[in-house]
């Protein structure tokens, strides 16, 4: 049985007994400690009978377990079993030494809060050895006991009201009481649960891609299930997440310092399962028509579905509740009571009572809240105010949020920052579609319009569609930065179809065109009177009303409106138009949503544009036909206007885009808040986007005031900047003083501009990235944003090492002769034959490339001598590697379908082995192995250490995760100068005494080593230890790791005078004043912590290296005197 059920079980067990107890009298036994017999022995005769009745006090027991059961699995991510266990013992021993009857239940009046002071009272003592963690624990059930004990209590004495108390004592009768109480919730609760799933399926397993027409019933249920083409989110880092996927370290370098050889990749981007497995709190952010609310549609849909793979299983246990704020425009944020009926209306009213917040309370239940920046600014407070109830009332919930960027911006709503930073939110992005993802939404978008039609020749027609789209997209480099985005994406197909594949190249023309098929939409193939079922409009008509409509709508910070007001709207507007009578209000709004698809009714009652993008573009531009540049300016430091006035800026014409960007510029120069400035001029650089023509100066004014903000500080700023376009790259280029992040930023803002100045920019930056591997990880991902073969002459040419993203192609790597150093992530290649170009390689890394299935292209790389596969599950033989000669270092991690080792016996060179997440390989073969000099075997479980006695030339040992529990097999491995057992249950470490090298040392605890005074080399790094207290004996120490640990203070470390190495990155650490006396220090990483003082350093003469990247440090002045010092930033 799994821990946490026996325990909750264990719990269950007594409070069932207690329940019994208080009904059955005192008399049934003084001890509850013992087996549930003991409870009867009172009341029954028979040794049949006391089974019978324990038979099904243990079933109770099991239905409280049931209810428990949530609580211990919230918990159990916070405490290791072990201490979880002593807390729910003490529990069970609290309720078993209390006495509980009927009478008082009653005489407190069924108060759970007096119940629970009486069980505190009971064992005062208790939690006198408690951590604060297992407090909080013990004192949550308590509660969570006293309310079992008094709603069941409260049940009984309903019943006995009904019964004589006689009756009542009857064990048989209350016995069968409880039994009822018991099921009846939950039978109906499981009934009702069932049917809400099926409802949100029902509801929301639907994709309605643009330009394809409506579909039938059956279609659309399938549809999101099938067509959905999930898009990637950025993977955010904590700082050790950007190290190595195995350990982060380079062999023979300093670590956190030495970043050659592909050490760091960076952020990346990965399927949003990744973020769901290990966080429960999440903001999405992206763009408009970037898919923030189909990825809503879609989790919610699996969940309700139960379809999560194997990884995510708890979240088949989960219970979706969608929240689309669109729709609480003046209304209050619901209450969870409201929960269901905002998607299964129909059935909310049979919840039983209760229900969501059982779903809350036990960690059940995913708020997926759609669309923060939907909500007008001045209804933003009260959201997060009641957001911030339903998060602290239920925290083992789990809450996903979305937003357009410009909505949560940290610097105009700190109150939303500071709340999300507390309650631990992970911030993650909508990551452009890359090549590959665009392809395969061409195919499901085609493929769900071939559905549509029945003709034979136009389905012949439409299968060359696909094909043809994306070769022109590969051809046309702008057309296929508009096509990463799933709305664009939609729309070019439906333009390449519509207008017999001629397509627009600008933004702004793209939504004219599909606004123009919209309204021009014919019934094609349908046989349909539309003259007499709706009013007959001109198409220039048609658009006037639309424009009308979202410009009303925005102008009174509308997302959506009841049918009764649009219906006023659009009759207002006929005497206008001067239209015949027949043209109600009613028939326009019809046709707008049953023919042309441009609105629709999302929720009964209720219409909206079938996408916000389209409300803003025709608000723009009837902005732009009222003249209405004064209101788009006083409107401009809302960010609901935001999209509107950068389109209004591409519709209106030279006069009046002059007006409308100077008229931003003034209202920015008038602001005494500079954050409310940057706002605006970040606005004004983001309407050159749609400026086709625009006056030299009036540009040129705009990035002269601008320039303040560069380089881009986050994701959002690249987006707005690379809007700016060419004049733009001026002030993106290489300068030495820019830190890594700001690099990489400033590479990907040039990447996204696209142009061939940009990619002259970028050249500069390849030229000189030695420290800043940042800028290297996002000069090889912008590769794919150009022409492969002129990128890689101009570019790639001026370095040696080229770490690749999502390769689709091998072109340009004929230019590449001279890279040594390649890592290569998520291909989606099949072959590694064009490595034969790469005559000077000597590091090769593959990560996550799943197509890859034979390494037999490798035998051409004869000088490549380090060889990394990380999370390659296709590759199962390793043969081909026996002939390459200079091969003397493998790393294999993930490599699931690995599990013959014997190869490797064939690599004559090789002395360096790391192997880790290979549960299923037999590690025999490594016993013959004799040149090996490095092994770490990592989550691999050894089942005989004899396998590594015979090394007797290792010099470097590490194993973590692989079982083992005596180190007696390290005796004879007396070259040993490095041992790293983290992760390992070893307790007798006294062996280690008797290595005559041992000079290195990785461990969990400091406590088991303090013998070890003649260590060089201390790794605690990623442990849990925070006082570094032990660390004061180790005199002789030249090396120290400790990031990722709790450290916070550095204070013994005074004494340490030999010290020249210290990594104590990714800590809290935020005071570095013990350090200031280390006249040896050599190499200093505190990257990732609060520090924001470098005084301290001022006197290391001796100081080369100095990484302080992603933290607050902004004065560099102390350092500036230390020759020679290289600083990472």
């Amino acid at each position: 049985m799994p821990f946490i059920e026996t325990l909750s079980l264990t719990l269950g067990a007594a409070i069932a007994k207690q329940i019994i107890k208080s009904w059955l009298g005192d008399g049934v036994g003084s001890s509850l400690s013992g087996e549930l017999m003991d409870l009867l022995k009172a009341k029954t005769e028979s040794t049949l009978a006391q089974r019978e009745a324990a038979r099904r006090i243990e079933k109770i027991g099991e239905q409280v377990a049931d209810k428990l059961r949530p609580v211990f699995d919230a918990e159990s991510l916070k405490l290791p079993a072990s201490e979880i266990a002593v807390v729910a013992q003490e529990m069970a021993l609290t309720l078993a030494k209390t006495t509980i009857d009927a009478r008082l239940v009653l005489d407190y009046r069924f108060d759970a809060e007096r119940l629970t002071r009486q069980l505190v009272n009971s064992r005062p003592n208790v939690v006198q050895t408690f951590s604060a963690a297992e407090v909080a624990l013990y004192q949550r059930l308590l509660r969570e006991v006293c309310k079992e004990i008094v709603e069941i209590a409260s049940e009984l004495s309903s019943f006995e009201r009904q019964f004589s108390e006689t009756t009542l004592q009857s064990q048989d009768q209350v016995l069968a009481l409880i039994e009822k109480i018991y099921s009846r919730p939950t039978e109906e609760a499981a009934f009702f649960e069932e049917f809400y799933c099926k409802t949100i399926i029902n509801q929301l397993d639907r994709m309605e891609l643009f330009g394809v027409v409506r579909m039938d019933a059956a279609t659309k249920r399938q549809s999101l299930s099938i067509a959905y083409v999930a898009i990637d989110v950025e993977q955010p880092s904590k700082g050790d997440s950007q190290l190595l996927l195995f350990d982060g370290t380079p062999d023979e370098g300093v670590a956190g310092a030495d970043y050659s050889k592909g050490a760091r990749i960076g952020p990346q981007s990965g399927p949003i399962d990744h973020l769901l497995a290990s966080s429960r709190k999440i903001i999405v952010r992206g763009q408009a028509g970037s898919g923030k609310s189909t990825l809503l549609q879609w989790l919610a849909v699996r969940s309700a579905s139960r379809d999560f793979p194997a990884q995510l299983a708890r979240w088949n246990k989960m219970v979706p509740f969608f929240i689309r704020l669109r729709e609480r425009v003046n209304k209050d944020f619901p209450s969870p009571e409201e929960f269901p009926g905002l998607v299964a209306p129909t059935i909310a009213g049979q919840m039983p009572h209760g229900w969501v917040h059982t779903q809350l309370t036990n960690g059940r239940a995913v708020v997926l809240i759609d669309g923060v920046d939907e909500l007008p600014s001045t209804q933003r407070g009260a959201m997060l105010e009641r957001l911030q109830q339903l998060v602290g009332t239920y925290p083992h919930a789990r809450y996903i949020v979305t937003s357009r960027p410009a909505a949560l911006k940290a610097e105009l709503w700190p109150e939303w920052q500071e709340w999300i930073k507390k309650e631990n939110f992970v911030e993650t992005s909508l990551q452009p579609m890359s090549p590959a993802h665009i392809d395969n939404f061409i195919d499901q978008w085609h493929e769900a319009f071939t559905k549509t039609i029945s003709d034979e020749e136009e389905i012949k027609a439409l299968k060359q569609l696909p094909g043809n789209l994306k070769r022109q997209l590969r051809q046309r480099p702008s057309l296929r930065r508009l096509a990463d985005n799933p709305l664009l994406c939609a729309m070019i197909c439906a333009l390449h179809r519509e207008r017999h594949e001629n397509l627009p190249a600008e933004r702004i023309d793209l939504y004219e065109g599909c606004v123009e098929m919209l309204l021009s939409r014919r019934d094609e193939g349908r046989k349909i009177d539309v003259k007499s079922d709706y009013p007959e409009l001109s198409d220039a008509q048609k658009l006037v009303l639309a424009q009308s409509f979202a410009y009303w709508l925005m102008k009174n910070g509308y997302s959506d409106v009841e049918l009764g007001e649009a219906d006023r709207h659009f009759s207002g507007k006929r005497a206008e138009m001067n239209l015949s009578d027949q043209v109600t209000g009613e028939g326009v709004r019809r046709w707008f949503v049953e023919r042309a698809s441009l609105l629709r009714e999302p929720v009964a009652q209720r219409i909206d544009f079938t996408h916000r993008t389209f409300q803003e573009f025709l608000a723009a531009q009837a902005a732009i036909k009222e003249n209405d540049i004064g209101v788009l300016v006083d409107h401009s430091r809302d960010d609901q206007w935001r999209e509107t006035i950068i389109l209004a800026a591409g519709e209106a014409r030279p006069k009046e885009r002059e007006k409308l960007l100077k008229g931003l510029l003034a209202k920015a120069d008038k602001l005494k808040t500079e954050r409310f400035r940057k706002q605006l001029y970040l606005l004004a650089v983001a309407c050159l986007e749609t400026c086709v023509e625009l006056a030299p100066e009036v540009r040129q004014l705009v990035l002269d005031k601008a320039v303040p903000l560069f380089p881009p500080q986050d994701e959002d700023d690249v987006k707005l900047m690379a809007a700016a376009g060419d004049p733009a790259i001026t002030l993106l280029a290489y300068n030495p003083e820019h830190s890594g992040a700001e690099a990489a930023r400033c590479v990907k803002t040039l990447a996204m501009i696209g142009s061939n100045a940009a990619m002259k920019a970028i050249a500069e930056y390849a030229a000189d990235y030695v420290d800043r591997w940042q800028a290297r990880n996002e000069i090889g991902k912008s590769w794919r944003q150009f022409d492969h073969k002129k990128y890689a002459q101009e570019v790639l040419t001026r370095n040696k090492e080229l770490i690749v993203e999502r390769l689709s192609s091998w072109e340009g790597f004929e230019y590449l002769s001279h890279v040594n150093s390649l890592t290569i992530r998520k291909s989606q290649l099949t072959d590694l034959g064009p490595i034969q170009y790469l005559t000077n390689l000597k590091f090769l890394n593959l990560v996550d490339w799943d197509q890859l299935f034979d390494l037999s292209s490798l035998s051409r790389a004869q000088d490549l001598e380090q060889l990394w596969l990380q999370e390659c599950k296709g590759i199962s033989d390793l043969s081909p590697l026996a002939l390459l000669k200079s091969l003397s270092y493998l790393f294999l991690y993930g490599c699931r379908n690995i599990l013959d080792l014997k190869p490797l016996t064939m690599i004559e060179k090789l002395t360096t082995l790391k192997i880790a997440e290979l549960t299923t390989v037999d590690l025999t073969p490594i016993s013959t192995l004799q040149n090996l000099t490095t092994l770490k075997i990592e989550n691999v479980p050894i089942n005989d250490t004899r396998v590594l006695e015979g090394l007797t030339k290792l010099k470097r040992l590490s194993l973590h995760g692989t079982g083992i529990s005596r180190l007696d097999f390290l005796s004879g491995l007396t070259e040993l100068t490095e041992v790293d057992i983290k992760g390992e249950q070893v307790d007798d470490l006294r062996i280690l005494s008797t290595l005559p090298k041992l000079a290195k040392m990785g461990a969990d605890d400091l406590q088991f080593i303090t013998h070890l005074t003649r260590l060089k080399e201390i790794d605690i790094g990623r442990s849990k230890i925070e006082n570094l207290e032990q660390l004061t004996v180790f005199v002789a120490l030249e090396r120290l790791f400790i990031h990722g640990t709790g450290a916070t203070d550095l204070s013994p470390l005074v004494g340490l005078a030999n010290l020249t190495f210290l990594d104590a990155s990714i800590t809290k650490i935020s005071n570095i004043n013990p350090l200031k006396n280390l006249a040896k220090l050599k190499a200093l990483n505190i990257s990732f912590t609060n520090v924001t003082d470098l005084s301290p350093l001022a006197n290391l003469k001796s100081l080369e290296k100095l990484d302080i990247s992603s933290t607050p440090v902004r004065d560099l002045s102390p350092v500036k005197g230390i020759k020679g010092l290289k600083i990472i930033r």
